[in-house]
């Protein structure tokens, strides 16, 4: 044989030992990598417990006061009663005429409810007493400003017309 040839034939061992090596070394790294793995497993499992621990911990704080407070209510309630026992029921008072129901508070209430944070009542007409009549108001939503009438029927909007100001341009 050359001496070329036994050199390759060498240089081909040390390269499939060098890789062998290599696979191993590798092959132990992955197993380490999976006991990490389990490792982080196990920390988000502690992870878990710590917070229900400390759930638990504010339930139990959360009850004791609602017993407090029921405890509490108990007292204030037969303490009441005895007041009202020693002292005798006052006669109630006598029912004052109705006011007229506000039909601007109404649809001011109404259109904040909806989301409106600026309104502003241009008009109102209604029944004197009847808790009934229409309002004409201006309110902003989001920047835009919006123009429009609520009808109103026993102390509640049963109608209402909006028109915003960017629907008036084509």
């Amino acid at each position: 044989m050359e001496p070329q040839t036994i050199l390759v034939l060498a240089l081909g061992l040390v390269f499939l030992l060098v890789a062998w090596r290599v696979l191993r070394r590798l092959e132990a790294l992955g197993t380490d990598l999976e006991r990490l793995d389990d490792i982080e497993d196990l920390y988000q499992r502690l992870d878990d417990l710590t917070e229900q621990i400390e759930q638990r911990r504010l339930g139990e704080t959360l009850q004791a006061k609602l017993t407090e407070f029921t405890e509490g209510m108990a007292r204030l309630s037969s303490a009441v009663s005895e007041l009202q026992q020693k002292v005798g029921r006052a006669p109630a008072a006598a029912p004052a005429e109705a006011a007229a129901p506000d039909l601007a508070g109404i649809v001011r209430r109404h259109l904040e409810r909806e989301g409106f944070e600026t309104v502003r009542v241009l008009s109102e007409q209604g029944e004197a007493g009847g808790g009934q009549g229409r309002v004409t108001f201006e309110a902003r939503r989001r920047g835009v400003t919006h123009k429009g009438h609520a009808v109103v029927e026993d102390g509640a909007v049963v109608d209402q017309a909006l028109r915003s100001a960017y629907s008036t341009f084509p």
